[in-house]
């Protein structure tokens, strides 16, 4: 009977052990979910702080460079007016502008107000020739984040008063340019 017991009193030991260690593990889960969700608030919080430098660089890009800024000018006002170097150039600088508009979205559509972005590409497309370089090239970029493509689309239909759909000859005009730029590009015209 002692033999019995004493194995009775060795099962509920290790079962109390046991209880133990899986609380203690249960706590260890608990705390790295912490852990791991502090650090992915941290890296939301880095990469948001780096896209507001991204924009500030942009803009600042423009007010402190004078050829730039008259070339960021020109463009907006009407980029058919553009030499084939200097529309590679206004191109190159709305993409980078743009592309800071998408990645910022995606970093901030969960938590911020889409009337932010509409406020911004309302600033943007009040220039037609920012607006023609967004239906002629750009606007495909855009097709990786479609509540962004709508709220573009939409803006753009209001400055322009026609739909998107409409603006085929505006494409057709921009991929001739593009070909042209291209062959610069390879004739080593630009440097």
């Amino acid at each position: 009977m002692d033999t019995e017991l004493t194995v009775a009193i060795a099962q509920i030991a290790t079962g109390l052990a046991t209880l133990i260690v899986a609380i203690f593990l249960a706590g260890q889960l608990l705390l790295q979910r912490r852990t791991l969700s502090l650090a992915h608030e941290d890296s939301i919080r880095e990469q948001l702080y780096a896209s507001e430098i991204r924009r500030d660089e942009l803009g600042i890009a423009v007010a402190t460079n004078e050829s730039l800024a008259r070339l960021w000018v020109e463009g907006s006002e009407d980029i058919s007016q553009l030499d084939s170097v200097s529309h590679y150039r206004f191109r190159t600088y709305m993409r980078s502008w743009m592309m800071w508009l998408i990645t910022d979205y995606k970093l901030r559509r969960d938590t911020a107000n889409a009337q932010a972005f509409e406020n911004l590409l309302r600033t943007f497309f009040t220039a037609k020739g920012r607006r023609d370089q967004y239906v002629g090239d750009f606007r495909a970029s855009f097709f990786q984040v479609p509540e962004l493509l709508d709220i573009a689309d939409r803006v753009y239909e209001e400055y322009e008063g026609t739909p998107v759909s409409e603006a085929g000859d505006v494409a057709a005009k921009f991929a001739s340019q593009v070909t042209r730029n291209k062959d610069i590009w390879s004739d080593g015209k630009i440097d």
